[in-house]
């Protein structure tokens, strides 16, 4: 229930199942990719974590077509994060515009300083502490239009109340927090009722430790075959090397709580084409 970080050869049957950041990180990719972005530009902490989650976001992000313009490392331990995201936004030439046109006509001006227009997404990694702290500074620095995109890390399941600070910031999470159904639910009830201190704190491993029960049967039957299967922690299937990969729902903070984010039904003109070309 982890994943190796090797590449040696591992043994056969070995099977490696856990809650991989770089799920979350291509996940986000490809919602972002799905909704026209091409560039983009990543912040991550100065870590072995961070850098193991940028990796993954810039790896899935070039591999769909997408060019990553700029990225920063910043210090976990600071709560300004100005000199990172200016950096990233590079706010400074407008400022240089209006100082010179200022000079050239001799006339005070009014101005509002304007982030570079080349950038279609922002992808940062950060624990729910920086989160607070990042996405507000990146809404001061002219970047609020810009679709923001994180890990789940950025959710803090256990926090009460709502979380206002996150609004407008893009993730992916577990099917059992975004989009529970009726016997997850009960479920969920069950565990809060007799363990509430153990259950808010650790829910996504209790989903994943359901999973891995699940698909015990499925490993060490011959005969079965799957290509997918649904389950708490994401729709799993696994991969040629034995890790279990997830797909994952997307959800936005709205009003301080995540909201998930259904994809869109395709349009008549959309489904008339899928229509001719399945007919070819």
């Amino acid at each position: 229930l982890n994943t190796v970080d090797t590449d040696q050869l591992l043994p056969p049957n070995f099977y490696q199942f856990g809650l991989a950041p770089e799920d979350e990180a291509a996940e986000a990719v490809r919602h972002a990719v799905d909704n026209g972005a091409e560039t983009a530009v990543a912040l991550f902490p100065n870590s072995e974590w961070g850098l193991r989650v940028f990796q993954s976001f810039q790896t899935e992000f070039e591999a769909l077509g997408g060019r990553l313009l700029e990225s920063r490392a910043y210090d976990s331990s600071t709560q300004d994060f100005s000199l990172a995201i200016t950096t990233l936004l590079n706010p400074a030439d407008s400022n240089q515009r209006h100082q010179r046109l200022a000079a050239n006509l001799g006339l005070p001006i009014e101005f509002e300083p304007r982030r570079r227009q080349d950038v279609d997404m922002i992808f940062f990694a950060a624990d729910p502490g920086a989160a607070r702290l990042l996405a507000p500074q990146f809404r001061f620095h002219f970047a609020g239009d810009l679709p923001t995109y994180a890990t789940s890390d950025i959710y803090e399941v256990a926090a009460r109340g709502s979380d206002p600070d996150l609004n407008g910031v893009i993730f992916a999470d577990i099917p059992w927090l975004l989009a529970p159904d009726a016997s997850t639910d009960a479920l969920k009830s069950s565990l809060l009722r007799y363990w509430p201190q153990r259950t808010t704190r650790w829910l996504r491993l209790y989903g994943l430790g359901f999973d891995a029960y699940r698909m015990l049967p499925l490993l060490y039957n011959p005969d079965a075959s799957f290509v997918s299967i649904p389950g708490m922690s994401g729709e799993l299937w696994i991969d040629t090397d034995g890790r279990v990969r997830r797909r994952l729902p997307i959800a936005q903070f709205r009003n301080g709580v995540p909201a998930m984010l259904v994809p869109e039904a395709p349009t008549e003109d959309t489904a008339l084409d899928d229509q001719v070309l399945s007919s070819r």
